[in-house]
This record gives structure tokens, sequence and C-alpha cells, in this order.
């Protein structure tokens, strides 16, 4: 099973507002409105294909109970530890006259500390062996740096796989913890290692060090360009198919959505990473994060190109 997790959920309503700007009056069509933060997109995307998912997350307030509403309609599996404070709303505005996409998203609420180990022991007792961990995203206020680190540490006395999609300190402390999967893109992984990375070559070398700390596989995403995977043996550019997109949000958590859905199948590597791929890539073809045809993905699937380096 693929146990998502999202430390600062949302609901995510997306609006279509043509020559948008800020300092005047705009008017906007709501075109979207779902429960979000990327643990949430990775179960959605995981139902979508067809697999076993939990939502795990933390909610508070009328809006946390919006969260549970909204997934409970998707019929996406959830455990939840609710907290004092209000969960967040956040926006994503698309401008089709200026092709622009602007995001605003509220900080969130602040956890107290025990309320941190209320999930620690929530998310204990929900994993398993052999299941897929997917630790995504920010965390909210009050949880400290060290969050997914304790939370991979735990994963690895259950026996499962944690499949790694962070950020600035969350993601900087975690890597510590040997997560068996990195999935980054480029940006995030100059911050981590302090480097400029131009081309191949330098992301290749770069991967290759972090899996000779006890990584596996780290997997760097370039937007809609080529995707990079390296482990200790194997290195793969895998380019996606072109097509037409409508909404970008969420292609990243699609693409460790499609990783951690083909390990929880037993997937062979390859084609693994290709189905990943066109996860991210159908992503971008409908509104929302995680909304995809299952069908579209397999079809993509066959069309992403795998270069061996």
């Amino acid at each position: 099973m693929v146990v998502s997790v999202t430390l600062n959920p949302s609901i995510d309503r997306t609006l279509m507002a043509p020559d948008f700007s800020t300092g005047k009056v705009c008017r906007g069509e709501i075109v979207n409105v779902a429960a979000g933060g990327k643990g949430i997109n990775v179960s959605r995307a995981v139902k979508c294909f067809g697999g076993e998912t939990l939502a795990l997350m933390v909610t508070g307030g009328e809006t946390g109970e919006f969260i549970g509403k909204k997934l409970f309609l998707e019929n996406i599996p959830q455990s939840t530890l609710r907290i004092r404070g209000e969960s967040r709303i956040c926006y994503g505005i698309i401008d089709k006259v200026l092709n622009k996409e602007t995001v605003l998203n509220e900080s969130g609420p602040e956890v107290s500390a025990d309320e941190v180990s209320g999930f620690k022991e929530l998310f204990s007792k929900s994993i398993k062996e052999n299941d897929i961990i997917a630790l995504s995203g920010s965390a909210a206020k009050g949880f400290d740096n060290d969050i997914y680190f304790d939370l991979i540490e735990i994963s690895r006395k259950k026996r499962a796989k944690i499949i790694l999609d962070s950020s600035g300190e969350l993601l900087i402390e975690a890597v510590k913890a040997k997560p068996y999967i990195i999935k980054i893109n480029n940006k995030e992984m100059e911050k981590l290692t302090n480097r400029d990375l131009y081309d191949f070559k330098e992301i290749k070398e770069t991967a290759l060090e972090l899996t000779k700390t006890g990584v596996y596989m780290v997997v760097v995403t370039q937007g809609a360009g080529d995707v990079i995977a390296v482990t200790g043996e194997r290195s793969l550019i895998l380019t996606p198919p072109s097509v037409e997109c409508v909404n970008s949000w969420g292609s990243g958590d699609s693409v460790t959505a499609g990783l951690a859905y083909c390990l929880a199948e037993n997937t062979g590597f390859e084609e693994t990473l290709r189905f990943a791929v066109a996860a991210g890539t159908a992503n971008t073809l409908s509104y929302g994060a995680g909304h995809m045809d299952q069908s579209e993905v397999f079809a993509l699937t066959e069309m992403v190109k795998v270069t061996e380096q």
C-alpha cells in the first residue's frame, strides 16, 4: 500500500482569471476546488492508477473538516490527527491571456508539541511492513525540521520504504536518514548540495554521491524537461512526450505517485520510471493536482523516451 503524509494540507481553489495582475480588482471563475497538499495529491494520483492508498495528515477547524469531506467524496482512505489550529486555503490563478500561473499559499496553522507526538504515534500505528511511504511537501509550524528524519527512522523499523519529496531544511535533515528514493527538482538539488548544476554530467555525479550515502535512487525532475534517474549502478534520461499543458500544478507529486505505485506493485526498474514520468505528464492535461485518467497514463508510458547513460 502507498501511504502519503501531508503535514500542512489545504483546500486548493483553482481560478481562471484572464489578464490577472496585482493592484487592481480581478474577477476569476472557479474551475476546481479540492483537498490539497503534496501528500494528498500523491494519494489521489495513486487512486487514479487503481492502487491502494492511505492519506495521513493533520487537520484543524472547519477547513480541516472540509478537507476530510472532499477526500471522502473522492473515496480516498484517510487517517487524520485533529489539531486545534485552522487548516489553510491555497489559491491557484490561471491566466490564459498572459499565459501565466500564480499560486498563493497560506502559511497554515501551528501545531503544539503534544500534537507532533500524536502524529508520530498515528504514523507508527498506520504503517506496516512493505508499505511505500511518500513524505511530501512542507510541514506546518511547530514541526521541527527533523520531523521527516524521525518518520524515516520509524519506517525503517517497520521495514517500509520511503520516497522523499521535500525542500529546504526538511530535505536537508531527512536525507541524513537515508530514504529509499529522493524525488527532487534541479533547483532543490542545487540548494541541497550548494552547487550549480548545469548539465547531465554534473547532476549525475551529484546524485551518485547521494546514493553512496545509502539512498537507493535519486530522481531529478526539470519542469517540462527531461527526468534524470540515478542509482549506484544505472543512470537514465527520460524524455516525456510533448502535450498541450492545461495546468502544471501537482505534476511533481504525480511523478512521486507513479514511483510509489510501481514500487508497491513490484514493477520493473525502467518501467517504473517510464510510468512515473508519464504520470507527471498526464497531470498537465486537466485542472487540479493528481486528477488524471488511468488510460492516459498507460498510453503516455509507451511514449516516454528512455536513454541510458
